[in-house]
């Protein structure tokens, strides 16, 4: 077993995932460790104060409407949630949390601090859990696993590389991933070549010495660009080499108490290729 405490969020509100999203949570809640809690929202909606506008445009009735909703979301999602992690023999405790919908993001990142890792689905009919993912990668202080909402199905964690780019973010990334790493079958350090290579204490050779203190022997492959993003890169080495899961840190920078993403952290957590660990 490798994390103990695995948080899974189930946003279902504004838009539900998709059926499939929900089975592969509960694998990747297995490869990651074997025991999980998720964790769900009923939503509080405040109307605006204008009385008039309240009850010229039926306000209220809406907002308890759309409470309603967000609520059987929930349940749904989870049922679907308990269901799958039943038939992969995950021990899965659950909960729906009643807040203020725009509480969401803060009140995830705080759950999330009491948890060895935390779990989150991404993809095209989740756009919206972006701001969830920010939340959860700059906020909670612990690792998070975004996965693609549609994709093959997963039943370990044998072959992962760590993006390495010698900055505290790839460090802290690489800590919090040791667990995964030590069960891991194939480890591999991968790095975007640059004009200027990087000094010895920041190099792969050694990231790879120090994995080697831990008994993980460690492969280094280095990319050229060959006209494409960086996160283009990283994306098609994570589909040559057939990876079960990518490390890497989460950059950005805080502007008035907002973390704006670096371009590689927004482009890999908005569309991963599969799972990956981001930590920051």
């Amino acid at each position: 077993m490798s994390y103990f405490d695995v948080l899974i969020v189930v946003e279902a509100y504004p838009f539900e995932a998709p059926d499939g999203v929900w089975p592969r949570a509960a694998a990747v809640a297995k490869a990651l460790g074997g025991q999980a809690a998720a964790l769900a929202f009923d939503l509080r909606i405040t109307p605006p104060r204008n009385r008039f506008a309240r009850i010229l445009l039926s306000l209220d009735a809406v907002a308890e409407e759309e409470e309603a909703r967000s609520r059987a979301s929930a349940r749904r999602a989870l049922g679907l949630l308990e269901a799958a992690a039943k038939a992969v023999d995950l021990p899965l405790e659950t909960r729906i949390l009643p807040i203020h919908i725009y509480d969401e993001a803060q009140t995830m990142a705080r759950h999330a601090r009491t948890r060895d890792v935390c779990l989150l689905p991404v993809g095209p009919t989740l756009a919206g859990d972006l701001e969830a993912a920010e939340a959860l990668a700059f906020n909670s202080g612990r690792p998070l696993v975004v996965f693609p909402e549609l994709g093959s199905a997963i039943t370990d964690f044998s072959r992962i590389a760590v993006a390495w780019d010698g900055s505290r973010t790839a460090a802290r990334a690489l800590a919090d991933a040791a667990p995964l790493l030590r069960a891991a079958q194939e480890v591999r350090l991968v790095s975007v070549a640059r004009e200027k290579e990087p000094p010895p204490e920041l190099s792969c050779a050694a990231v790879q010495r120090h994995l080697a203190r831990h008994d993980i022997v460690a492969v280094v492959d280095t990319l050229t660009s060959n006209g494409q993003s960086d996160a283009e890169r990283l994306r098609t080495y994570y589909v040559d080499k057939e990876l079960d899961l990518m490390v890497m840190g989460a950059f950005g920078h805080s502007r008035a108490k907002e973390f704006i993403l670096g371009g590689v952290t927004a482009a890999m957590m908005a569309a991963p290729p599969g799972p990956i660990l981001m930590a920051h």
